[in-house]
C-alpha cells in the first residue's frame, strides 16, 4: 500500500473526540479505496452539476435561503435512513456529536457563509481563485494534524489542479464588487471551513454508518445557517416561491446536499484528505461542460487547457490508488 495514515491523538484545534482504537489502525485495502475513489468522483460529478442548478434557482431564492432550505429538506430525507442505521448498528452505538456538529459548522454553515458573502462583496473571479486553493490549504492541515505523507508526485497533481482552475475561473467574467478585501476574507473563510471539514472527517471511525454521519452534519448546518435566511426573509428580500423553483431547490436537496455529502463522507474513510480534496478540483471542470450543454455558454481555449491541466493533476494525485488496484 503506497499511503498509510497515522493517526496521532489531534491536537487541541481538533480533539474533539478520540477514534476508537480500530479506526486508528484500519489500513484500507485496495479494492476499498478504489469504490472511494468512485464516491468521491460521482460526489465531485453531483457537486459540479450543483452550480447549474443554483444559478437557475439565484434569481428567485436568496443564497441563504436557498442554502437553508435544500440542507432542511435533506435533513428530513436522511432523518430515516439515518434512525433505520442506528437501529441496526451493532451496540453500543457511539456517536462523536462534537465533532459531528464541528462538521457542520465548517464545512456547511461556515462553507455556504463564506461562499454566498464572498460572492456579495466580491468579483466572482476573485472568489473562484480563492477557492482554487482549497488543495494546498487540506493537504497543508492534513500534513499538519493527520500526518499524512505526500509524495513531491502528488504535490505536482495537486499544483497542476489549482493551475487548471485558475486558468478558468480567469477566463470567466469577473464582474465587480462592493468590497474585494472584505470578499476575500470571506471566501478564504471558506476555504478554511471546508478543510477543517475534511481534517475532522479523517478521525472519525470507519465503523460508523454514514447516513448518520451526514444527517447529524447536514442537521447541524442548516441549524446555524437559518439566522441568516431569517433575516433575508425579515428584510423583505425573499418572496413566494414558484414549482419550479421548488424543483430545483429538491434536486439540490437530495442530490447536492444529501447524496453528493454522502458519498464524499464515504470516500473520506479510505482515502487520504488531500487526495479526496484534489478530486473535487474536478467539478469545476463538470460546471464548465454543464454550463456549455445547458445553458450554450462558449468554451473558450483557456477553459479547455485548464479543464485538461485539472484532470492531469487529479490523476497525479491518485495514481498511486489506480496502480494497487490493478
Amino acid at each position: 500500500m503506497s499511503e498509510t495514515l497515522h493517526r496521532a491523538k489531534p491536537p487541541a484545534a481538533l480533539a474533539l473526540a478520540s477514534s476508537p482504537p480500530r479506526a486508528a489502525t484500519h489500513v484500507p485495502s485496495s479494492r476499498q479505496r478504489m469504490l472511494a475513489l468512485l464516491a468521491v468522483g460521482a460526489a465531485t460529478v453531483v457537486w459540479g452539476t450543483g452550480y447549474l442548478f443554483t444559478h437557475l434557482a439565484l434569481p428567485e431564492v436568496r443564497p441563504f435561503t436557498l442554502a437553508s432550505l435544500r440542507l432542511l429538506l435533506a435533513a428530513l430525507a436522511l432523518a430515516p435512513l439515518a434512525l433505520r442505521d442506528a437501529r441496526r448498528a451493532p451496540r453500543p452505538l457511539r456517536v462523536p456529536y462534537r465533532p459531528l456538529i464541528a462538521m457542520g459548522f465548517s464545512g456547511v454553515a461556515l462553507f455556504y457563509a463564506g461562499f454566498n458573502a464572498g460572492l456579495l462583496y466580491a468579483p466572482t473571479i476573485e472568489i473562484g481563485l480563492i477557492f482554487a486553493m482549497s488543495p494546498a490549504a487540506t493537504a497543508l492541515m492534513a500534513v499538519l494534524f493527520l500526518h499524512e505523507q505526500i509524495s513531491p508526485l502528488r504535490w505536482l497533481g495537486i499544483a497542476l489542479s489549482v493551475l487548471g482552475v485558475a486558468f478558468i475561473t480567469l477566463a470567466g467574467s469577473g464582474g465587480s464588487g462592493a468590497s474585494p478585501l472584505l470578499g476575500g476574507v470571506l471566501g478564504m473563510l471558506a476555504v478554511l471551513g471546508w478543510s477543517t471539514y475534511v481534517t475532522i472527517g479523517k478521525y472519525l471511525d470507519p465503523r460508523l454508518p454514514q447516513t448518520i454521519v451526514t444527517a447529524v452534519v447536514t442537521a447541524a448546518g442548516v441549524a446555524l445557517l437559518l439566522p441568516f435566511s431569517a433575516a433575508e426573509v425579515l428584510a423583505g428580500q425573499q418572496g413566494a416561491i414558484s414549482l419550479g423553483g421548488w424543483l430545483l431547490i429538491g434536486y439540490l436537496a437530495l442530490a447536492n446536499s444529501g447524496l453528493a455529502y454522502h458519498l464524499f463522507n464515504l470516500g473520506l474513510r479510505y482515502l487520504g484528505a488531500s487526495e479526496a480534496q484534489t478530486i473535487l478540483q474536478l467539478n469545476t471542470v463538470v460546471a464548465v461542460l454543464a454550463g456549455v450543454v445547458v445553458l450554450g455558454e462558449p468554451l473558450t481555449w483557456i477553459e479547455a487547457a485548464g479543464g485538461l491541466a485539472v484532470g492531469v493533476g487529479v490523476w497525479l494525485a491518485t495514481r498511486a490508488c489506480w496502480r494497487a488496484f490493478s
